[in-house]
């Protein structure tokens, strides 16, 4: 049996009937799935079509797949022929297992009703049922811990969003380096996002061009986050995700503007007293009280303006402008997403969870290649 949490409800996730309360963990909720090209209409489907299957009753597994009612199903699964008890047991979990990771994984809504467990212990609270639940309903469970059933189906839900866990490091993992250093940060301005200690210069130093939180809330809405996270929560992060963008964007052509045309109005100023300087009268010789005359250099050459400090000028203006105007954006964008995210505090909830969640999950997959002494400790 597995270990017990402390006595606060917190710590659990309770279910049974599919019309109660968190009914969708149940083995007859009603959310299809397809499995090597078999259609389960619940989870109690498959459990019963695959244990017709381990004992070669290929016709009660045919009865199985052609009906629609759980109920019936349920009958038709304890009328396999062949049955043996121990074979069943030592197959039950595994089956089980998997039937549900493939209802979770082709059902947005349970796999995020799922993932938002987190680590609570997921009990089926049947008082009828001492093998796939506990013997007790939900108001008797924390009274009678140490006298609880088995909780098969409990266990069997706790290892899939396990197996969804995996997968998602596996998605995540897969993508470039580059893309697991990125940072979300609630409330926190654009230089917490990301850091390149390898490059000097890379077109994450233009806002405009920056893969930080525009491309991070677009990947959490659209890649490994989608298991925890509604369609409105990852509209929500596109939205925010593209605010920060243009407002960087803006930022940067605005200041690129701004610089390209100071450095023409400098350049202009220069030509201007250039011309100036050169048709002014100007002394020729200086005169000492001793009568001494020294002739004045003439400076004109020096002073007219060149081709490539024209080019320095435009080039350092225009750049500064584009930083200081691409910063500004930046963190005015990062201010707005912000906003954004948080205008919908459910929204927002989730999307801090399902963020927590995956960090967690890698930082913990880390840790293990580490110990394994397979991690990378960039040194």
């Amino acid at each position: 049996m597995q270990e017990k949490p402390s006595l606060d409800e917190n710590n659990f996730v309770f279910f049974w009937q599919s019309d109660e309360e968190n009914g969708i963990f149940g083995q007859w909720s009603n959310h299809p799935f397809t499995v090597n090209g078999v259609h389960f209409p619940t989870a109690e489907h498959y459990m019963m079509y695959h244990k017709a299957l381990l004992f070669q009753d290929k016709h009660s597994a045919e009865q199985i797949a052609s009906s629609n009612d759980p109920a019936t199903v349920k009958a038709l699964g304890r009328k396999v022929s062949s049955f043996d008890r121990e074979k069943w047991e030592a197959n039950r979990l595994r089956i089980v297992t998997e039937g549900n990771v493939g209802k979770f994984s082709q059902n947005q809504e349970a796999k995020v009703a799922l993932m938002q467990t987190g680590d609570k212990l997921i009990v089926e609270a049947s008082p009828e049922d001492r093998i796939w639940g506990i013997g007790f309903t939900r108001e008797e469970a924390l009274k009678n811990m140490d006298d609880w059933g088995l909780n098969l189906l409990g266990q069997a839900l706790m290892e899939t969003r396990k197996k969804l866990r995996q997968e998602r490091i596996r998605s995540v993992l897969a993508q470039p380096k580059t893309d697991l250093k990125t940072r979300i940060c609630f409330g926190c301005s654009t230089n917490q996002h990301e850091h390149h200690t390898n490059t000097i210069m890379s077109s994450d130093s233009i806002a405009a061009f920056r893969r930080t939180m525009a491309s991070d809330l677009h990947k959490l809405a659209e890649d490994h986050l989608q298991h925890d996270l509604h369609q409105s929560d990852r509209d929500l992060l596109m939205s925010a995700g593209n605010s920060f963008f243009t407002f960087a964007a803006a930022g940067t052509f605005i200041g690129l503007s701004l610089g390209a045309l100071s450095a023409y109005r400098l350049r202009a100023a220069r030509e201007a007293m250039f011309k100036a300087l050169r048709t002014a009268e100007r002394p020729t010789h200086l005169v000492f009280a001793d009568g001494r005359q020294e002739a004045v250099p003439d400076l004109t050459s020096h002073l007219k303006p060149s081709r490539l400090g024209g080019i320095a000028t435009y080039v350092l203006l225009s750049t500064g402008g584009m930083f200081l105007g691409g910063e500004t954006g930046a963190l005015l964008g990062s201010l707005r997403a912000n906003q954004q995210i948080k205008s919908n505090p459910a929204s927002y909830a989730r999307i801090q969870t399902a963020f927590r969640n995956l960090r967690v999950d890698m930082l913990k997959k880390e840790a293990e290649e580490l110990e394994k002494g397979r991690g990378n400790l960039s040194l």
